[in-house]
């Protein structure tokens, strides 16, 4: 596909957020990599980072798509600024290394893997950006919601991402991760 017709895919994404179920950005870059793979037909490979390049992706795809976005919300950039977003991530993980693929295969795995990432992060702290306390059962919840999507498309790269989870919080962000209650066969634990 030529660069203007995915860049093209990537302002008419931007332009059909769907209503709001979940947390706003967990939702979105998912959804966004989930309809680009889809429009664009899309077959990713399975030749993952190892965990401290995964981390570095994770992080520059909150740096370059999230930190950069009005309140932090990928929805609220207009179709043109995330084009935009897009291109810097792009060019970042290319002066990176980071990932040797197209730029659309590229974007839709780094998407995929900080969605993996971010849920299961999300469910190993102690409390919420509101600063309610997280229970195992909201914890287990949560899982449950991760592992739904690992079996659709994106799924491993999803899988991928919740391995850097631990690393990624308790290593990058230096925060306490409560992981008593992570299933004995859960990728995460390959990432401890």
């Amino acid at each position: 596909m030529a660069v203007p017709d995915f860049y093209a895919q990537i302002e008419a994404v931007g332009q059909a957020w769907p209503p709001l179920r979940d947390e706003p950005n967990l939702q979105d870059l998912h959804w966004l990599a989930r309809v680009l793979m889809q429009r664009l037909a899309l077959t990713l490979p399975d030749d993952f980072l190892p965990p401290e390049r995964g981390v570095q992706l994770v992080e520059l795809v909150e740096r370059t798509l999230l930190l950069q976005s009005p309140a932090h919300h990928l929805r609220f950039n207009s179709p043109t600024e995330l084009v935009g977003h897009c291109i810097v991530l792009l060019q970042e993980m290319r002066d990176q290394q980071l990932l040797p693929h197209d730029d659309a295969t590229n974007l839709v795995a780094a998407l995929f893997t900080w969605v993996g990432c971010l849920r299961m992060a999300k469910s190993l702290r102690v409390e919420d950006s509101a600063r309610t306390p997280y229970t195992d059962d909201i914890r287990r919840r949560e899982y449950a919601t991760l592992a739904a999507l690992w079996g659709g498309g994106g799924g491993p790269w999803i899988r991928y991402g919740a391995t850097l989870a631990h690393p990624f919080e308790a290593v990058g962000r230096g925060n306490p991760v409560v992981d008593a209650w992570v299933p004995p066969d859960s990728p995460y634990w390959s990432g401890t």
